[in-house]
């Protein structure tokens, strides 16, 4: 995708292509397809964008008629990013994302950004192109690419992607929230600069919770549920190993090896154990295998109380009425989230374009354009300076503000790999009756 800004007086011209390759070699040109623009959003006061005298970042950009045009700067940025994140007329995220890349290239006239959208994985998508840079063709990795936490820590050890310590302004890493500053670093290198964080919360009805919030295991009983959190043997791990952590449990040994305490996670498998004996939860959450179909489960009025996520709760918010939002109950207190999320990160090898890409990432940092760009796009940012510009009337601020200063970095994918079967079987077992805690948890933790 091209992205070229031809000003004049009476207009902004602007060409926009997805170009969307699926070879080493080749890239096919796709023209933009018809699209009714999405309405401006009401955007707060506090959350305007960089004012600029050519550009209304909110109104509708229209693709230049007369086919592409190219950039006629010596030096072209390129970008891989993810349908999610791709800058574009079609929503409010996408025109503040775009208007913030036209800014950028309106204040380097030599420059321009090539934007490039891909899958995250599969045949294609960018992590099949990490793998085969790695090897035998760096050539053809872009400037900057987009990564997922998982997709981070499986890139660290290829040599494919930057460290990013010494070449962003320090203001950039100095503003992260501090678990963010952490989820992007690989044995102490700084190697994806995240913007988006993403962890696991409930939510509840509060027309049956009036007074309190379900705060721990003891109210979760007690309300007599329905409670609903993804379970099925493919499913996120994220609630048992937050019920765990809630429990005093730890996720490594000593030596840094992925390895869960039997203790806890007895005492989990324990409230599980009751709690379906309770009809607290039901065996039907053995076939819940996302946090979709939690949330649509609790939107129908068959939950009480569901897990959901940040990224989820954002997004369709506007959709539930009477719910509130509350953190991963445990025993006696709640549990620290764990957190993952999306970063950027630097792939050109070469010095110069290494500077000119990390003022371009440094600028899409810069807390008020993330800030506007988050609170559009409905995504958490990973800046506490960006999240203190989205409204103060919200009251989703300060709740996801506290539990990003209690939480801990995701697991690296090797986790999952070692004990997502075994803990998946054990809860499995305890709520079809086919075990008792002690064993199932003895299973796991011989």
């Amino acid at each position: 995708m091209w992205l070229k800004a031809m000003l004049s007086r009476a207009s902004l011209w602007l060409c926009l292509y997805l170009v969307i390759s699926t070879g080493l070699v080749g890239c096919q040109l796709q023209q933009p397809e018809e699209a009714t623009p999405s309405p401006s959003p009401t955007i707060p006061a506090t959350l305007a964008p960089d004012p600029t005298p050519t550009v209304d970042v909110l109104s509708p950009l229209t693709p230049t008629p007369g086919g592409t045009i190219f950039p006629t700067g010596p030096i072209t940025l390129t970008i891989w990013t993810t349908q999610q994140f791709t800058p574009s007329d079609e929503d409010p995220g996408g025109r503040l994302l775009l208007a913030q890349l036209l800014s950028f290239e309106r204040s380097h006239p030599d420059v321009s950004v090539e934007v490039v959208v891909k899958r995250p994985v599969g045949p294609g998508g960018i992590m099949d192109y990490v793998e085969i840079a790695s090897q035998v063709a760096p050539a053809v990795l872009p400037d900057i690419t987009i990564l997922s936490s998982e997709m981070l820590h499986q890139t660290a050890s290829t040599g494919v992607i930057q460290p990013l310590d010494d070449i962003l302004p320090p203001e950039v890493v100095e503003g992260l929230f501090p678990v963010a500053n952490e989820l992007g670093r690989m044995d102490g290198r700084l190697m994806g600069i995240p913007f988006t964080l993403n962890f696991h919360h409930l939510i509840y009805n509060t027309a049956i919770f009036s007074d309190s919030s379900p705060a721990g295991w003891t109210d979760i009983l007690d309300s007599g549920g329905p409670y609903f959190f993804p379970a099925d043997e493919d499913a996120p791990l994220n609630t048992t190993l937050g019920h765990y952590l809630a429990a005093g449990g730890t996720l490594y040994n000593g030596k840094g090896q992925p390895r869960l305490e039997i203790d806890p996670l007895t005492e989990v498998l324990r409230f599980y154990q009751r709690a379906n004996q309770e009809h607290v939860i039901p065996v039907a959450t053995l076939q819940t295998g996302s946090l979709e179909t939690s949330w649509d489960i609790y939107r129908n009025g068959n939950a009480l109380i569901t897990h959901v996520d940040t990224a989820l709760y954002l997004d369709r918010r506007e959709e539930l009425l009477n719910t509130a939002v509350a953190a991963i109950p445990g025993p006696k207190k709640p549990a620290p989230p764990l957190v993952s999320g999306w970063h950027w990160a630097l792939a050109t090898p070469d010095p110069a374009r290494q500077r000119l890409a990390a003022e371009l990432l440094g600028w899409l940092m810069v807390a008020d354009n993330l800030g506007v760009w988050s609170y559009s796009s409905h995504w958490l940012p990973a800046s506490e300076q960006a999240l203190a510009a989205w409204p103060t009337d919200d009251e989703y601020v300060q709740f996801a503000r506290g539990q990003i200063l209690a939480a801990l970095p995701y697991p690296a994918d090797e986790f999952y790999q070692t004990l997502q079967p075994r803990l998946a079987q054990a809860v499995r077992d305890v709520l079809l009756g086919n075990a008792s805690p002690a064993a199932a948890a003895a299973d796991i933790i011989p």
